[in-house]
């Protein structure tokens, strides 16, 4: 592991990549305009202080989806955001030994959420359900 930094603080425990490497097709982008947007808009400004992260996630031209990690969770915010999974809903998954939840959202796109390696919480938002299946095994695969 790498240390990160978000405005110029280290954080500790953070990894530099997790969301490894894009499946074919598709971009990952850290677009910072369109970062604060979401964060905003989804109300997520209190994640930040577990590393939020958001990549945005491009097939070609075409907005795919939105990848959030928090790399920086205590032990006690572990477990909060595990509870936070389980109570989720949605169908059970394991991808790579990660158990995850997958939920389709009304619009069509499809959420899935675990604990990547017990350590880091991982979002995973696809357009659709293909697009999240194959975003969330490329996420909890590397």
């Amino acid at each position: 592991m790498s240390a990160q930094t978000r405005n110029g603080l280290v954080l500790i425990g953070a990894i530099a990549d997790p969301y490894g490497t894009a499946p074919a097709l598709f971009e990952y982008q850290p677009d910072v305009g369109r970062q604060r947007e979401i964060i905003e808009r989804a109300n997520l400004q209190a994640y930040e202080r577990y590393g939020l992260d958001v990549r945005i996630v491009y097939r070609g031209a075409e907005l795919a989806g939105a990848l959030y990690s928090m790399t920086s969770l205590e032990d006690a915010d572990r477990d909060d955001f595990q509870d936070e999974i389980d109570d989720f809903g949605g169908t059970k998954r394991s991808i790579a030994g990660t158990e995850t939840r997958t939920r389709d959202l009304p619009d069509g796109g499809t959420i899935v959420a675990g604990m990547k390696d017990g350590c880091y919480g991982m979002v995973v938002v696809g357009a659709d359900r293909n697009t999240a299946g194959a975003l969330a095994d490329a996420v909890f695969k590397s």
